[in-house]
């Protein structure tokens, strides 16, 4: 009987004392095995390193770095000591479904041509609603997963496996990236190596944490995300047609324009703007803007009320 291969679970950890446990748990009550733990505590100020030596065993290695390098530092620390031929991203404020290792990896251990595979995944709101993340979005998937990926975001880490060597031949995560669009970067690169995977299954849970560095990054993106895309588009040439550039490029601005507008009106209103230029959902894009700002509803307000007093009028 053929053993099955080591999975390296890659743990970056940063100041997660009120979640680590909850992720450790999740990744030891894995039925897959044989699983490695790799917690890379990256210069965290609270009990989280503490909290990992406790949870100190066979299955656990853990990194302590003496100061904070951001979460790709952390994962390429992890991905240097990594001794499994997978690996499994968790982040520390994440959990996994007990079966969300042993889904992906009977697909992705038996087609040499896959790189990484995905999964659905459920962000739990603090609240205590809950939402399928990227629901209306369309996964990556095959030989072209690039495309999508450069197209929209859909993938986040801890929905993911990837292959070790891969990882390593392209360098692993870019740390010069430090505003959550390091993992985007790495998952466009890996994708250009081989094919993607998919378990059409909801197999990773995202506890919202209000700090967290995605969040207060969010509204960053036209200065971190949108480079990264325009790069990868350049460096890509004649990979793109001009027409798939501008399809690229216009999701983009759309989807970071209104993710934007509400707090940045001008910067949004002027990547909306570009976005309909480059013809990405121009009647959409100003039905948003018509309705979302301020005028736009107070506008819509006057209507309904003259229309409702039409209404009252013909009484």
């Amino acid at each position: 009987m053929t053993e099955s291969p080591l999975v390296t679970v890659v743990m970056p950890c940063f100041n997660a004392a009120r979640t680590v446990r909850d992720a450790m748990a999740a990744a030891r009550a894995q039925s897959y095995r044989p699983i490695e733990i790799i917690a890379v505590d990256d210069g965290s100020t609270d009990d989280t390193l503490a909290l990992l030596r406790q949870a100190a065993g066979s299955d656990l290695q853990v990194i302590a770095c003496a100061q904070n390098g951001g979460v790709a530092a952390a994962r390429n620390r992890a991905i240097a000591a990594a001794r499994g031929e997978f690996l499994a991203f968790l982040d520390a404020d994440d959990t996994w479904a007990p079966d969300k290792l042993s889904r992906q990896m009977a697909i992705v251990a038996a087609d040499a041509r896959m790189v990484l595979i995905g999964c659905r995944a459920e962000v739990h709101y603090v609240d205590g609603t809950r939402a399928i993340v990227n629901r209306q979005r369309m996964p990556p998937q095959g030989a072209a997963a690039w495309l999508s990926m450069l197209h929209h975001s859909y993938l986040v880490p801890s929905m993911v496996i990837a292959r070790t060597a891969t990882a390593r031949t392209i360098g692993g995560f870019d740390e010069s990236l430090r505003s959550a669009e390091e993992d985007q970067d790495f998952f466009i690169r890996m994708a250009l190596q081989g094919e993607v995977g998919f378990v059409d299954a909801c197999l990773t849970a995202m506890h919202e944490q209000p700090a967290s560095l995605s969040s207060r990054n969010r509204n960053r993106e036209y200065e971190t995300v949108l480079p990264m895309i325009e790069r990868h588009c350049r460096l890509l040439g004649e990979r793109l047609t001009p027409g798939q550039r501008r399809t690229i490029l216009g999701a983009r601005l759309t989807a970071i324009g209104r993710g934007v507008y509400p707090t940045l009106p001008r910067q949004g209103l002027a990547l909306l703007a570009h976005a309909i230029a480059k013809g990405d959902a121009p009647l959409a894009n100003l039905y948003y803007l018509l309705t979302a700002s301020p005028w736009g509803r107070r506008l819509k307000a006057r209507l309904r009320h003259s229309a409702g007093a039409e209404t009252l009028a013909r009484t």
